[in-house]
């Protein structure tokens, strides 16, 4: 299985987790760790399976690169039918009103154009006690299992 672990990030979080990701998956699968910021939409190979890990930043918008691959999806009119994608928001539950949105913007525009998401929603909360990287290492079975079945 292929796999891309696509980051978007405002300060680096996202980046060095989509790394730990890599590391984890190891030699089990062939992966690549890629900036949202450098990816055109249409672009996207069905023939790969996506990890998404983004942030929130600011008033609920992805992280600076995410946004970058955001508003270029938004303009577009390519369609995602076929690419499959699992996703995992980094946030901060202490702002209430937009904890985690980043994420849910990426995960409703990816499925507007056609994208499937596949396995759970992963989440981590900043203002948790929980590092992010344990989350996200507790996550990631579940996704490569449901990828898997795909």
């Amino acid at each position: 299985m292929q796999i891309v672990i696509l980051y978007g990030t405002e300060s680096g979080n996202a980046e060095r987790l989509a790394g730990d990701l890599g590391k984890a998956i190891g030699s089990q699968h062939q992966w690549r760790v890629v900036d949202l910021g450098d990816v055109d939409p249409a672009e996207l190979s069905t023939d790969e399976i996506h990890i998404f890990i983004t942030s929130t930043y600011g008033d609920g918008l992805l992280g600076e690169t995410g946004q970058i691959f955001y508003e270029a999806l938004e303009e577009s009119d390519v369609e995602l039918d076929g690419l499959r994608y699992a996703i995992f928001g980094l946030g901060d539950s202490s702002y209430e009103d937009t904890y985690n949105q980043g994420s849910s913007l990426l995960d409703a525009i990816l499925t507007e154009h056609g994208a499937t998401r596949f396995g759970e929603f992963g989440l981590h909360d900043d203002g948790g006690f929980e590092r992010k990287k344990d989350v996200a290492l507790a996550w990631l079975p579940g996704v490569l299992a449901a990828a898997e079945q795909l």
